[in-house]
């Protein structure tokens, strides 16, 4: 998804809003993925980011992806030469996301699919 999508889907934060700037820090920690690097930063429950950084609700009325609103198979992908099936863990519904026609649809859909990765430690 490119940098602009995701900024008018509130997905990235302006580096000059300094309270959004504090909220992510308190919900981002410092993890070693591999012996040999640095620490990095790490948002370790997308769920508390989304809701205390973006403002989202999960109501399922916009969002899908918690237990009262489950994710329809059709968001599912196959890449080409991958056999990895990408399912999102969470979605964000067009008709959340006000003035943003969603990508190929009149009708509604989804605008935003999120898939969550942490690499182990």
């Amino acid at each position: 998804m490119s940098a602009p999508a995701l900024v008018r889907a509130g997905a990235i934060l302006d580096r000059r809003d300094a309270e959004g700037q504090r909220l992510l820090r308190e919900r981002s920690e410092e993890r070693g993925f591999h012996p040999e690097e640095e620490p990095q930063p790490c948002l370790p429950d997308f769920r508390a980011f989304a809701c205390a950084v973006l403002g989202w609700n999960f109501s399922p009325k916009g969002y899908a992806g918690t237990d009262e609103a489950r994710i329809p198979p059709e968001p599912e992908a196959v890449p080409p030469d991958s056999g990895e099936v990408l399912r999102p863990d969470f979605a964000v519904r067009a008709e959340r996301l006000r003035n943003i026609p969603a990508a190929g649809s009149t009708s509604g859909g989804w605008q935003l699919l999120v898939r969550v990765r942490i690499p182990r430690n």
